[in-house]
């Protein structure tokens, strides 16, 4: 076991997000959304989903040009995407994690069960785990 301070897990707590914009249609969607579940692989550990983030590729953000909320490390990976896709990306709202409704938690943690030999924390192999703002341990014997 072991408490995580810093955790894709923890992005709604402690993240920077952004509100995008993007319009127009992918020239090829399967690269597009193979590109960005790599886009997720690399930096969330695939902790996040794609899902989490796009709800409906073809009417709700293509058609619709509304909003998508991604995390703010992740605005250049998906700006690149975006422009090899020839869609318009732009940033609508930058919300600091401090005026998230989450701010009253700045101290969330992740305990993550396991064994990091087997299956490393960063990545998500099925590990348990518990979100929370304190942990506290008692021996039994």
């Amino acid at each position: 076991m072991r408490i995580l301070k810093r955790h894709p897990l923890l992005w709604l707590y402690h993240g920077d997000e952004l509100e995008c914009e993007i319009k127009g249609t992918p020239n090829d969607i399967h690269k597009f959304i193979f590109e960005l579940l790599k886009l997720l692989e690399k930096e969330a550990g695939n902790w996040i989903n794609l899902n989490d983030i796009f709800i409906s590729f073809t009417n709700y953000m293509f058609k619709l040009g509304k909003g998508v909320y991604i995390p703010a490390s992740m605005e250049k990976g998906i700006q690149e995407i975006c422009i090899d896709q020839n869609l318009t990306f732009k940033i609508t709202s930058y919300e600091v994690s401090e005026d998230t409704s989450y701010a009253d938690k700045p101290n969330t943690k992740v305990l993550m069960f396991g064994n990091e030999d087997v299956s490393p924390y960063d990545f998500n192999l099925g590990q348990s785990y518990i979100i929370a703002g304190e942990f506290t341990a008692e021996r039994i014997k």
